[in-house]
């Protein structure tokens, strides 16, 4: 994940790019099956499968261009989803905003909803904005839990 990081913090510093729209389609691209069976064929080389991803990109900026390029000099593409979230983890830091996890045995209404993220909001500092994920665990028996 170190390496996941730095290359995350390389793009958050560089200006008017839309990385995070540019991360999520490489995710897609990179988890497909025919592209992993393409990217591990020996006999394909490097520039090929830079070509094959560009090929399903539409018009990177040449920045974006050299970070794709940087990402398979290295062999790092299996690295995308770790990068990915590592460079939305940063943007809600600059913003201020905590990703708070709920895990909850079913799917809570509404209004629990609202009560479970009144809690939770309650428990962070004023200037902290918070962003709710819900996913659901049945082995848990009842309430939620917080991450």
């Amino acid at each position: 994940m170190f390496i996941s990081r730095q290359y995350a913090e390389a793009i958050a510093n560089l200006p008017h790019e839309n990385w995070e729209q540019l991360l999520e389609k490489l995710v897609d691209i990179c988890e497909s099956r025919v592209f992993i069976h393409a990217y591990k064929n020996p006999f394909i080389n490097e520039s090929t499968r830079l070509e094959l991803i560009m090929a399903c990109l539409n018009k990177p900026t040449e920045q974006q261009c050299n970070f794709i390029q940087l990402l398979v000099r290295n062999k790092r593409i299996h690295l995308l989803a770790d990068i990915l979230s590592a460079y939305q983890q940063i943007l809600r830091s600059k913003a201020n905003i905590q990703q708070i996890r709920v895990i909850t045995a079913n799917k809570p209404t509404p209004k629990q909803k609202k009560c479970i993220e009144a809690f939770a909001t309650a428990q962070l500092q004023t200037d902290i904005k918070a962003s709710f994920e819900y996913k659901m665990d049945e082995t848990i028996i009842g309430g939620f839990i917080l991450h």
